[in-house]
């Protein structure tokens, strides 16, 4: 299980690093900021590209996906900011276990 869940992060990690010369393609469902809020475990990472923001959230298990995040009625700095700060909140939340 541990060696499954350190490929998952490690693919994860490449795909948003632009690793070998890859884009960052989305694995799954757009997010919103809300939904971005509901998270409550695991690790949160993102990268601009663009007008575009890739959210990479890697659960518990260590399951992880790429999303887009949809920040309509939000701008850009602000998305990023809330973003930043539910990373900040994840990583306390780690390494308080």
């Amino acid at each position: 299980m541990k060696v499954v869940s350190f490929n998952i992060l490690a693919l994860g990690l490449a795909v948003l690093s632009g690793a070998a010369g890859c884009q960052e393609k989305p694995s799954a469902f757009p997010l919103n900021l809300a939904t971005v809020e509901q998270v409550h475990s695991g690790r949160l990472s993102f990268k601009e590209r663009g007008d575009e923001i890739f959210v990479s959230v890697i659960d518990r298990f260590g399951d992880g996906h790429i999303h887009i995040l949809n920040y309509q009625g939000q701008t850009k700095p602000r998305a990023l900011e809330a973003l930043r700060k539910k990373q900040t909140e994840l990583e306390k939340t780690e390494s308080s276990r």
